[in-house]
């Protein structure tokens, strides 16, 4: 029996890509390798027996979690883009089965580039996660109101340095850690919920310095860095599309339709991922690309040293940084449009 799981953690508005995101793992592990978890926050057993009909052939395991066992009804929240049912994975402890030793955290608005199996194989020492930086770093000294706030929003939770505070939509760990470590992070949140911006994000990494492993980007390549080109400098392996828009219904910069095909032939394949794929009307895309496009220009004519700066800064990362798990040169087959 396997030591090792991937696990997802979903609401009803992630369902659609975390299952093809589930999917493109299990196309590289086999049920003897890693088991693949799918939580379910506060959706109905039917909704659930469903897809676990649909998607049998690929060996998931499905869990229902019902927010209200670890959230106090008086929690209040940030208004930001990242649903609050990543929460859940903060309750993950009871619910992971007691064989799965070495777990893999992937968020379900990821799609899978290159190999992950390095990242899947990790073995993260007791008391430890893994994880790779968010994008803070990258804006670290450009100035202006952006950088002010995000600089405010780390010291408010004990980040000095913007290199020590990492994205936790791929993170590793071990199961018995994480009893520890979920349960210090949902602690923090539910006392100092108006200082965590991005939720769980925010309290994992008030309570976890000095105890991560650092991962290269390539295994959490995140829209940030697509922004500013860093694919030519990094074969991403496993795509983090952060931010409010998604491509699997917006095809803009700076993934433009790259994914749509892969989207829509899940789509056709498992009839019930129908009743979770929520296109934008026309004029919400519209919206949304006169909002990407203006961020462009700005970036490509106004503040062009910006964005010269942030990739420099990503090179330099890239060739200095020391990985605890780095990424050699790749079997990424990715090929993103030009990007600025």
């Amino acid at each position: 029996m396997t030591t090792r799981a991937v696990v997802f953690v979903t609401d009803r508005g992630f369902v659609f890509p975390t299952m093809v995101a589930a999917s493109q793992v299990r196309a590289q592990v086999t049920p003897d390798e890693a088991a693949i978890i799918i939580y379910f926050i506060d959706m109905e057993l039917a909704e659930i027996t469903a897809l676990e009909q649909d998607f049998a052939a690929r060996g998931f395991q499905f869990v229902r979690l019902d927010s209200k066992e670890y959230l106090r009804d008086d929690t209040s929240f940030n208004k930001t883009h990242v649903p609050t049912s990543t929460l859940g994975r903060l309750a993950l402890y009871p619910y992971l089965p007691s064989n799965a030793e070495h777990i893999v955290y992937i968020d379900g608005d990821t799609f899978m580039a290159g190999d992950i199996r390095p990242l899947l194989g990790l073995d993260v020492p007791p008391g430890m996660i893994a994880a790779a930086n968010d994008s803070p770093w990258i804006y670290d000294g450009d100035g202006g109101s952006y950088w002010e706030g995000t600089r405010a929003y780390l010291d408010g939770i004990g980040i000095g340095d913007s290199r020590d505070y990492f994205n936790a939509g791929v993170l590793a760990f071990r199961r018995e850690s994480w009893k520890d470590i979920a349960a210090e992070a949902l602690a923090y949140f539910v006392e100092n919920s108006e200082r965590c911006r991005y939720h769980d994000q925010s309290a994992l990494n008030a309570v976890c310095r000095g105890r991560r492993l650092v991962v290269s980007p390539c295994y959490n390549f995140i829209t940030d860095y697509a922004l500013v080109g860093a694919h030519n400098l990094c074969q991403p392996r496993l795509l983090h599309f952060t931010g409010g828009m998604k491509p699997w219904h917006f095809f803009g910069f700076p993934w433009y339709d790259r994914f749509k095909s892969d989207y829509e032939a899940h789509r056709r394949s498992f009839p019930s991922l129908g009743a979770y794929f929520k296109p934008l009307s026309a004029q919400q895309h519209a919206a949304l690309t006169k909002e990407r496009n203006r961020n462009v220009l700005t970036a490509r004519y106004v503040l062009p040293w910006r964005r010269l700066k942030r990739r420099a800064r990503f090179k330099d990362y890239q060739q200095s940084a020391h990985f605890d798990l780095p990424a050699t040169a790749s079997e990424s087959d990715l090929t993103l449009q030009t990007a600025l």
